[in-house]
């Protein structure tokens, strides 16, 4: 009985539960509950849509309007590969524009509110052209599978 109860404790503390009184759980701000709804996908789904390109798609897409709100002047976007891992996909793209130094930081600014997950992995500035330099925007979005079948 006792090695069950140590057993059952050791497992209700690594889920964050606490067999003692005086330790109060943990919880996570409302903020990030939100963010994490907003960013996960039933587990089925998510492959599907991964592997589709569908959710690149959609990356690319909304990385788009996110630059043109900044003032960037999107030339080209390029889709990355997906890579399926255990709990999560996580789709790349590549976005070309043109704008100032101005501008990318409005568009990094925009894209950290973002109710997405979305993450700038690196850019490059080239030569400017008429004022307005060449950009090179790697960007990165995580997709958290959901188990079971809940939409």
């Amino acid at each position: 009985a006792a090695a069950r109860l140590q057993r059952a404790t050791k497992r209700a503390e690594a889920l964050g539960a606490s067999m003692d009184p005086d330790r109060q759980p943990s919880l996570m701000p409302p903020r990030v509950v939100g963010l994490i709804a907003e960013n996960a996908l039933p587990a089925q789904q998510a492959l599907a849509l991964g592997n589709s390109g569908e959710l690149t798609a959609d990356l690319l897409a909304e990385v788009t309007e996110i630059a043109n709100r900044s003032g960037l002047d999107v030339t080209a976007t390029e889709p990355g590969v997906a890579a399926q891992q255990e709990r999560a996909v996580q789709v790349r793209a590549r976005v070309r524009a043109r704008g100032s130094y101005a501008e990318l930081v409005r568009f990094f600014d925009a894209l950290a509110r973002a109710p997405r997950l979305i993450a700038g992995d690196r850019f490059e500035m080239g030569a400017a052209a008429r004022g307005r330099q060449t950009l090179d925007l790697w960007v990165t979005r995580y997709v958290i599978k959901r188990p079971g079948g809940r939409p």
